[in-house]
């Protein structure tokens, strides 16, 4: 499968998922990651799905997203591609679970978008 298939398809998935149920979704995904690749970076991992389990904490993950972009890239030159894979999922999972908080404005317009459809 090409990667235009499989980001098409990751959309029309994540478009599957109510908005309410994506974080918790998304936090079970990163979970599984983490058990399997033991790759936490920055312990940024952990903290993501701390947050995903508890809905009054959803409106943290934009402070979060922040502060891991500060940090990643920092270090974006020096990282493997599975730290570099790593740090894309820990940012959009922090994008979907703000957005799911209800706070308003949404954290970017492309995921208020996709939460509308």
């Amino acid at each position: 499968m090409d990667e235009g298939k499989a980001l098409l398809l990751g959309a029309e998935l994540f478009r599957s998922v109510a908005s309410e149920e994506r974080p918790v979704w998304i936090g079970g995904i990163l979970e599984s990651v983490l058990a399997a690749t033991q790759l936490d970076f920055m312990g940024f991992g952990q903290r993501m799905v701390t947050i995903c389990r508890e809905e009054s904490a959803w409106g943290t993950a934009e402070s979060l997203f922040l502060e891991l972009r500060r940090g990643s890239l920092r270090s974006e030159s020096e990282r493997a591609p599975v730290e570099c894979a790593m740090v894309d999922l820990l940012e959009v999972a922090a994008k979907v679970v703000f957005n799911a908080s209800g706070a308003r404005p949404g954290f970017d317009p492309h995921g208020i978008a996709a939460q509308s459809r």
